[in-house]
Parts: C-alpha cells; structure tokens; sequence
C-alpha cells in the first residue's frame, strides 16, 4: 500500500507527551486503512505526516472494528532507538526491525521430550 494515498486522511483524537517515560503518546484514527497498512507502513505514515521524522516511531496498538474501514492507533515516539529499547518489550522492537528473537530455554529441557524411557506397557513377557 502506498502510504501517500492515506497521508490526509489521520484523525489525532490525542497527543500528549510523558515527561517521566520521555516519550510521546499519539492516540488517532487513520481513516479508510483497515487491514491495508503494515506496523512499518503505519510508523512511516506518523514520522512523516506529524513531523517525527528524526525520531524512532513504535506503533503499539492497531485495532479495527467490525464493519467499519477506519483503523484506532496509538504510537510511542521516542528521542531515540535506545530509549524504547530499555522501556518496550522487545518483541515490538522486533516487529517493527524485523530483528529476529531466540527463545528462552534449550532444547530438551521441556517433559515428555526423551525417548521412550520409562514408558507403560507394551513390555516383553
């Protein structure tokens, strides 16, 4: 989706900055966007159609109702990469870098994952 043709059409419903979390919340409606525009797309849309552009944009919350094309959004802007780093869970860092993440734990660690030690019935006479 060509994020040009959806420029004009974002309704700011609030906009307030955290001094404590140092960050900016943006809370709007992107009119007509509705299962057409990506995490990245949307990020892209608000730097450059609010004047973030030199600031790292997260979008936290994308949701669309039932029957209606228009899309509620809120996005975090932060000073820098860093900040959201240390502040944000890093699967949303993740989706909008498309860094990959590794799993916690090893493998064969989890039950039931041996072979067929200690197994009931089926035995020999």
């Amino acid at each position: 989706m060509d994020v040009v043709m959806v420029m004009g059409e974002v309704v700011v419903e609030g906009e307030r900055y955290n001094p404590l979390l140092k960050r900016v919340e943006l809370e709007c409606v992107i009119k007509g966007a509705n299962g057409m525009l990506k995490r990245q797309d949307a990020a892209r849309l608000i730097a450059e159609g609010r004047g973030y552009s030199g600031r790292f944009v997260v979008p936290v919350k994308m949701n669309g109702e039932k029957g209606k094309r228009d899309l509620r959004c809120t996005f975090y802007i932060y000073d820098d990469e860093a900040t959201a780093r240390s502040q944000l869970p890093r699967y949303l860092i993740a989706r909008l870098t498309g860094e990959k993440l590794e799993k916690k734990g090893g493998e064969g660690k989890g039950k039931g994952k041996g072979g067929g030690e200690g197994a009931k019935g089926g035995g020999e006479k």
